[in-house]
């Protein structure tokens, strides 16, 4: 029968992409570590790393075994850390991964939330797109994510916390050139008109393109970057129009020379689900805890919007 501590060693081996590393994080000696992935790859009969100056290479066995136990070892440590929960308050990493469009909106409030209200969490916060979210949710890297689009896994729960309208920005001068003075506009009235959209990933960039599909127009890209920086700066220079979430649009017109109009259509909003693995969030445990709050934090911050 496999030891499970091997098989955490093995993961930590693989995060780590070295076995010194690795030693150092598991308080361990080296040799005592490599010989655990000696008998870990002697019993499943199969190298797990090839061995090299720059460090561990992981196999493709290796990342397929990675794939497969990564997530439900951490569902375990989260299960054991609700029960401990139960007792008294204890210190544990909680890892939320977020939408870089919102993790300038919603970073420092996250910090603010459970430094105040759960002290003992190491709270961890990575951004990155809703695919790599989902896939780190699944390999047990994150215990939550924030996603712009739902996360078809069977192994994700997830659920709606926030929506709201999408909003065209741009140039002042240019957006009234192109589009007139009218608060909000359609999907059909974007024709012709020149987009700085991000890459097809996106959910936002996934929703405009069944919107467009469904009027039966063409969406003009200009510009396709998934950076918001990018975007902001490009729009300012006349260049094309971005499509944000009203809470973006609205950071974004802190730069006078920029304006925002509605844009208007069935099933054109922009969305966030909480996601997480199927671990326990009974309400008096600490992930319970942290899942709430997550969403209150998100809830706060776009309300009304």
């Amino acid at each position: 029968m496999i030891e499970t501590k091997r098989l955490r060693f093995f993961v930590q081996i693989a995060q780590d992409g070295s076995l010194s590393k690795a030693a150092e994080t598991l308080q361990m000696a080296q040799p005592a570590l490599s010989r655990q992935l000696n008998l870990l790859e002697e019993y499943l009969g199969f190298p797990l790393f090839i061995r090299t100056g720059r460090g561990m290479q992981i196999t493709r066995e290796g990342t397929l075994l990675l794939n497969s136990v990564a997530g439900p070892l951490r569902e375990i440590e989260l299960s054991v850390e609700n029960i401990r929960s139960f007792m008294s308050w204890v210190e544990m990493p909680v890892s939320v991964g977020v939408h870089p469009w919102f993790g300038g909106v919603l970073t420092a409030p996250f910090l603010q939330a459970f430094e105040t209200q759960l002290p003992k969490v190491n709270l961890r916060l990575q951004e990155g797109p809703a695919p790599a979210l989902c896939d780190w949710l699944t390999q047990g890297k994150l215990d939550f994510a924030l996603l712009d689009q739902a996360c078809v896994n069977d192994l994700i729960r997830q659920r709606l916390v926030c929506q709201g309208p999408l909003m065209l920005v741009g140039d002042a001068k240019f957006l009234e050139n192109t589009l007139g003075q009218a608060p909000s506009v359609n999907i059909e009235q974007l024709v012709n008109v020149p987009l700085i959209l991000p890459c097809p990933h996106n959910g936002l960039r996934q929703q405009l393109t069944r919107a467009a599909n469904v009027s039966g127009i063409e969406l003009t890209l200009q510009f396709e970057l998934d950076n918001l920086t990018g975007q902001l700066t490009l729009a300012a220079q006349q260049r094309g129009l971005c499509v944000l979430p009203k809470p973006l649009a609205q950071s974004a017109l802190v730069n006078k020379s920029l304006q925002a109009r509605r844009l208007e259509g069935d099933d054109l909003n922009f969305r966030l689900y909480l996601s997480s693995r199927g671990v326990s969030t009974v309400e008096d445990s600490v992930v319970g805890r942290a899942d709430r709050l997550i969403e209150n934090v998100v809830a706060g911050q776009f309300s009304g919007d």
